[in-house]
């Protein structure tokens, strides 16, 4: 197909951004996913019994996310995304008890320091230890932030003298729900970015898809389609084809596919580098071999009443031998009616939580893929 000018495996969020970019500039662009829809980690489906959107893949946007934004208004769908109240980040809850996290009308750090000051759920000893931390972090330069990419979140915090239990509670958290990664295992450099991100606004506000997750991204279709290029679903890519450099794919019918520029791979690394010609090895793609994937199972529950008192959001205070951590009433978060004619307002909750990091789990090792796997069940 000599006409394409770029070739794109993968149809999730950095394929079609990239795929958007390249086709407003005036190249042709085919974009390849193996699956039936769009969105990758995503998207969503309708439940078969409720009719109820079901997310697939992660919930929680914030507002520091400048380009998925940008990628949201090309496709017109900006606007479906839900905002918790003002200054509102999240609500930590332990036992019966709960505490919102909020910045004040205060300029960036001080915005975030009240909330952390009177957190309930840790104590000052604890709090005042992680102050140097902070500082520290603040006041690193580019060059040093790089240097810390070979060390971990949790071993970066110890060295600081940061206590094993605001580790936990704050850092280990922020950690896991932001990076989905355990801060034991994430890159200190990955860490200390969100964080320096996160406290250096005067606000940082999360919000959630008022539609199906993958409902934000189907528009890229069509968009695509208007500006010349094209996206073809259900069709498998089974390597890559060239010697010294790549020159295209070829896929599970026989089909080559050799674009004009080039190929743009947004597989994950375990899904690439099986794709990968012998003659490539010595370009450093084995180094992707040490990627852990993050795998990534939503859970749905379907409740006969309202059981959350309005919240949209919440979270337990974080504890890393805890399966699930947030959770979220997407009764509360919903806008409008459902597909029956009621209003989300008035139905019964329907709670969606995470198992992030599942690997963890000795049931998810049964699963061929537990991170593309959505377990639902009604109470």
């Amino acid at each position: 197909m000599s006409e394409v000018d770029v070739a794109i495996v993968g149809a999730g969020v950095a394929g079609l951004a990239a795929a958007v970019t390249l086709a407003e500039e005036g190249l042709k662009v085919l974009v390849l996913e193996s699956r039936s829809i769009l969105g990758g980690r995503a998207r969503s489906w309708v439940d078969g019994v409720t009719r109820d959107p079901v997310h697939i893949g992660p919930h929680v946007v914030v507002s520091e996310y400048p380009n998925f934004f940008k990628l949201l208004e090309k496709l017109q769908t900006l606007d479906k995304i839900v905002w918790q109240p003002w200054r509102h980040f999240v609500t930590f809850v332990q036992g019966k008890e709960d505490y919102h996290i909020r910045t004040q009308p205060l300029p960036a750090p001080a915005s975030w320091g009240p909330a952390s000051i009177l957190d309930p759920f840790v104590t000052w000893a604890d709090k005042h230890s992680t102050v140097p931390a902070a500082v520290h972090c603040l006041s690193l330069d580019e060059s040093e932030l790089l240097k810390l990419d070979g060390q971990s979140g949790a071993d970066f915090l110890r060295g600081l003298g940061v206590s094993e239990d605001y580790i936990n509670h704050f850092w280990g958290f922020l950690s896991h729900a932001i990076l989905n990664v355990p801060v034991e295992e994430v890159s200190a450099a990955a860490l200390v970015r969100f964080f320096r991100r996160l406290v250096g606004r005067s606000s940082m506000e999360m919000g959630f898809s008022g539609c199906g997750l993958g409902e934000l991204l189907t528009p890229a279709k069509q968009l695509l389609e208007k500006l010349g290029s094209s996206v073809r679903t259900n069709v498998e890519v089974t390597g890559f084809l060239g010697s010294a450099r790549c020159e295209g794919v070829v896929l599970d019918s026989g089909e080559e596919i050799r674009p004009k520029l080039g190929v743009i791979s947004s597989l994950p690394p375990q899904t690439f580098l099986p794709l990968v010609p012998p003659a490539w090895e010595t370009a450093g793609f084995r180094s992707l071999e040490a990627l852990k994937p993050c795998q990534y199972i939503s859970v749905y529950i379907w409740f006969d009443r309202k059981v959350t008192e309005g919240k949209q959001m919440w979270a337990r205070t974080y504890n890393k031998n805890d399966l699930n951590c947030e959770f979220y009433d997407f009764s509360e978060i919903y806008p409008g009616k459902d597909s029956r004619g009621q209003p989300w307002k008035e139905r019964a909750s329907f709670v969606g939580s995470n198992i992030i990091d599942s690997g963890r789990c000795a049931f998810s090792k049964t699963w061929k893929d537990a991170s593309n796997r959505s377990p639902s069940c009604m109470v």
